[in-house]
């Protein structure tokens, strides 16, 4: 079996680097689904820090 992928990728790192580049989300669509592991995302403050920038872009995620 052949088999091709290809995945675009665009990495931005840093502190506050969801709310400092929330404008980014709208180029990406409407709707977002969030995906993370059990509690590290939450305990970390990580995951409200994207659904606070997707909600500021207009965005709607999905949990």
């Amino acid at each position: 079996m052949n088999s091709k992928f290809y995945m675009r990728t665009r990495i931005i790192m840093g502190t506050d680097c969801a709310a400092k580049n929330g404008e980014l989300f709208k180029t990406l669509g409407k709707k977002a689904l969030i995906v993370t592991g059990t509690q590290s995302a939450k305990k970390n403050g990580a995951e409200q820090d994207v659904i606070s920038a997707l909600e500021s872009a207009g965005i709607y995620g999905v949990r």
